[in-house]
């Protein structure tokens, strides 16, 4: 707060022409901003009575108390003063853009916008007021109109390099990340020791694939500013997007023992383990986010998805029901709710999640598609086809989709036209990609040992993966090939294979179950 505070006060302090002109002691020390806050504070009160009389003396009393009471950090204050000052003299364009700074520090909106509103009004050339109005413009996410504020600061005070740093952000936010680079230029040009431009050149960079452009940005902005945190973590999002996640690992740690709180280094050290496969240490990290924020969607939905992974559904659907208790309307949240319910056996439950997903995003193909296995084992047959072929012709390359299709056709007897449409399928299918090979081995095209060594695969993770789902759709293929007993074996060997999180892994539960029953 008390950098902030002293931007304002280099920003927005009076030139020496405007401080009252009065000989004595108070009135030198109530302008000094090289003086202590306390003893800055009892001088402009001492001179505030002497100038009582005069408005305009009174006012800059109030507005050098004002940025003193700011060095403190005591913000209220602060706009308490300002606001004096204005009421003794209501054209104080010194008050009203300190003020409109001030209710930006304060991540007040609509105050900031009104304050620096009136404050351009009153100094139609004032480029501190458009600046910060467009701060607060950038926070509700008007971008055109924060750039357009951003723009005309540029025009009044073209060697400030703060608006060209704004303007470049903005343009980030939009996607336009060549011209973003090209304002951090400007930026830069000015100011070589702006470590934000740096940044958020980095992020352009980034952001358009020059991985090594922007790691060198963000190193020049962390050595100008090596304690901003946020610089760090952005950083650590391109090491990770690179693949190098050891020095992502490492960067989200610097922060966390910077600051063990931060709630975004949190959830992206949680998410990095989540999808290293690494549960425990991402149960850890998603459960320290929801202690530091008990509101956080991203916590609670994270704890859900690796609950289920490391194979606890029932403490999975409680933190899915305390995601939707915290964003009830979030699709996504649904999903996992729904296929938790799915992986306890709670069928209808689950789908009924699923609807309510698709209700928002009706052609989202991955919760067609996992509706349509939940379908499948209500015995819906007619639904579960139908959720197959709208997945089908939302992402006509879905081997998934194909592939259970299929199997819905083939349930209860043999289908010469479920085939020939899974063959013609297989046309839009890649060939090179893994599932699409089971397609092959159920048109016949390859045998056993040939869909063995397609699933096969250096990446450890992935070849898990490949391994449960190739039991579980030859088991399939085993009991429409009237071999049950060899169907069933296939799917123990996924149930012990699978991870938690595979719908082939909760399809073979069923299946047991089914035989079962």
């Amino acid at each position: 707060m008390r950098s902030l505070a002293i931007a304002l006060l280099m920003l927005l302090l009076l030139p020496p022409s405007q401080v009252s002109a009065i000989p004595n002691d108070a009135s030198a020390v109530c302008a000094d901003e090289s003086a202590t806050p306390d003893a800055q504070i009892e001088a402009c009160t001492q001179q505030g009575i002497a100038d009582k009389l005069n408005p305009h003396l009174a006012a800059l009393d109030y507005y050098h108390r004002a940025t003193a009471y700011a060095r403190k950090g005591e913000l209220e204050t602060t706009l308490a003063d300002l606001s004096s000052a204005i009421a003794v003299e209501p054209g104080n364009v010194e008050s009203w853009t300190a003020r409109c700074y001030v209710w930006n520090l304060k991540k007040d909106i609509d105050k900031t916008k009104a304050t620096c509103s009136q404050a351009i009004a009153l100094d139609q050339s004032n480029a501190a007021a458009y600046r910060t109005r467009a701060y607060a413009l950038m926070a509700e996410g008007s971008w055109d109109a924060a750039i357009g504020d951003f723009t005309e600061a540029i025009r009044l005070k073209p060697t400030n390099s703060a608006s060209y740093v704004g303007r470049g952000n903005c343009l980030n936010a939009k996607g336009q990340f060549a011209q973003a680079s090209i304002n951090f230029d400007e930026a830069i040009k000015r100011n070589p020791h702006n470590a934000d431009a740096f940044a958020g050149r980095g992020e352009s960079r980034g952001r358009s694939n020059d991985i090594q452009g922007a790691i060198a940005d963000f190193n020049e902005a962390l050595r100008l500013e090596p304690a901003k945190t946020s610089t760090r973590l952005d950083r650590a999002l391109i090491f990770y997007d690179a693949g190098d996640t050891k020095r992502a690992l490492e960067d989200i740690a610097d922060v966390l023992q910077m600051k063990p709180n931060n709630s975004r280094a949190l959830g992206m050290q949680a998410h990095i383990y989540e999808e290293l496969g690494e549960w425990n240490n991402a149960l850890v990290g998603y459960s320290s986010l929801v202690r530091v924020d008990p509101t956080s969607v991203i916590g609670w939905k994270g704890r859900c998805n690796v609950l289920l992974s490391l194979g606890e559904p029932e403490r999975s659907v409680s933190d899915c029901d305390q995601a939707l208790r915290v964003a009830p309307d979030q699709t996504l949240i649904y999903e996992d709710w729904a296929f938790a319910k799915f992986t306890i056996g709670r069928l209808d439950e689950s789908l009924a999640g699923f609807d309510k997903a698709l209700k928002s995003n009706p052609d989202d193909s991955w919760g067609l598609f996992q509706r349509g296995v939940v379908s499948y084992y209500l015995d819906r047959m007619d639904y579960s086809i139908a959720d197959f072929e709208h997945a089908l012709k939302v992402d006509s390359k879905s081997s998934y989709s194909a592939l259970w299709r299929y199997l819905a056709r083939t349930r209860d007897s043999a289908n010469l036209s479920a085939l020939e449409d899974l063959s013609r399928a297989s046309t839009k299918l890649d060939k090179d990609l893994w599932p699409e090979a089971i397609v092959e081995f159920y048109l016949g095209r390859i045998d056993e040992n040939a869909l063995i060594k397609a699933a096969e695969t250096n990446d450890k993770k992935k070849n898990a993966g490949n391994v449960c789902e190739m039991n579980f759709y030859v088991g399939q293929f085993l009991l429409r090939s009237g071999k049950a007993k060899f169907g069933r074996k296939r799917f123990q060997t996924a149930i012990d294979q699978c991870p938690r999180r595979y719908v082939e892994y909760v399809a073979s539960l069923r299946e047991l179950e089914n035989i079962k029953n």
